[in-house]
């Protein structure tokens, strides 16, 4: 697991840590993601064969949790539903997470580390791994 003082390589700029945090997350945003990483390596299913696993990581901690179904089942995508309760900022009327506390990332695990969309493609660019 990374510190807090660990570079941060999220679309931020090169000064900032993952203590200076990061806005919140919502199913738009990241369907926006999705878009700016189709057709490479920062969405789920071109990266699984490496060994990735949709996760999130909390900047201003550093925990990570993987993504999950709202009944704790490991999901092959990012999904916000199984995030832990203290990760969640808002729900809709139904129940679902609406939004995430400032903070909180998207990205892969692989053996426990946590790696954001852009240090994935830097990592199997560096492997040769396609």
């Amino acid at each position: 697991m990374k510190t807090a003082e660990t570079k941060c390589r999220h679309l931020c700029p090169d000064d900032m840590t993952m203590a200076s945090g990061h806005g919140s997350l919502t199913s738009s945003a990241l369907a926006d993601q999705n878009e700016t990483f189709s057709d490479t390596a920062g969405l789920s299913q071109n990266n699984s064969h490496a060994g990735f696993v949709p996760g999130y990581q909390d900047t201003q901690t550093g925990e990570t949790h993987i993504s999950r179904y709202a009944n704790g089942k490991p999901a092959p995508i990012h999904l916000l539903e199984g995030l832990p309760d203290d990760w969640v900022a808002r729900r809709d009327a139904e129940g679902h997470v609406a939004e995430t506390k400032s903070g909180i990332v998207a990205g892969f695990i692989r053996d426990g580390e946590f790696f954001t969309r852009d240090a994935v493609l830097e990592t199997l660019s560096v492997q040769n791994i396609d």
